[in-house]
């Protein structure tokens, strides 16, 4: 393909993350038709991808969808994580520890009265899942060294913040939504400058497990952009009913 390399690189990001919009598949017309851009730039960029082995493709139906691995979830932006242990059977001394490893900071509280163990992890820049998985194993082997015990409770997520933008998207109509989704979560999709960005927060204590279930198989009840059409045909409606009255 001759293009300039920025150029071929910005539209590449575009497509990708638009198709990642729709895990049942989509056809470079329908995606071409999404992002309004030539079709046979989208047909040979989508490609593209599935000879570098980022999508696959049902040869009946033409549709190409992503390839799910630990790769290709890094676009998940986590912050402000905090774990907790609760104990009911153990006698915990109350201590305090901080442990840093590639930017990634620890700080660990063990509560005599509380009897949790507690950790709260931050960082200079917004965690990957491989990163949290990193942090959330360092807590559990620390945790386990500091009780010598070769047991743990179930850990939950007391809190944390994580976001995804879509580039190339936008909400016309409406500037944000939030609701809460099946498993408990709170979500706000909002527009920011040239994309969609989706939030999500722990609202009501989580098991850490059911949380990387999630991000590791991009759980979502409906495609973002269902969503959004959704949203923007019940404006229009809103709308209308209002002009005519």
């Amino acid at each position: 393909m001759s293009y300039n390399k920025y150029h071929g690189h910005h539209l590449k990001d575009r497509i990708l993350e638009a198709v990642r919009l729709y895990p049942e598949g989509a056809t470079p017309k329908f995606i071409s038709n999404t992002l309004k851009l030539n079709h046979s730039t989208v047909r040979a960029y989508m490609r593209d991808m599935f000879r570098r082995g980022i999508l696959k493709q049902n040869y009946k139906y033409g549709f190409y969808s992503v390839i799910k691995t630990i790769h290709g979830i890094t676009n998940y932006n986590i912050h402000n994580i905090y774990l907790t242990y609760t104990f009911t059977d153990i006698n915990l001394t109350t201590s305090h520890k901080k442990i840093r490893f590639d930017n990634i900071k620890l700080k660990l509280y063990f509560g005599k009265k509380s009897k949790k163990a507690t950790c709260s992890v931050s960082s200079d820049k917004p965690l990957s899942l491989r990163e949290f998985l990193m942090a959330k194993y360092v807590f559990e082997s620390e945790v386990k060294k500091e009780l010598n015990i070769d047991y743990l409770p179930e850990l939950y997520v007391k809190s944390v913040e994580i976001n995804e933008d879509f580039r190339g998207v936008r909400m016309e109509g409406i500037n944000a939504v939030t609701w809460t989704n099946f498993i408990g979560m709170l979500e706000k999709v909002y527009n920011k400058k040239e994309k969609v960005r989706k939030e999500y927060k722990v609202s009501v204590p989580m098991k850490a497990d059911v949380l990387v279930s999630v991000l590791r198989n991009n759980v979502d009840v409906y495609p973002l952009i269902m969503r959004v059409d959704n949203i923007e045909k019940d404006v229009k409606g809103i709308k209308e009913i209002m002009r005519r009255k």
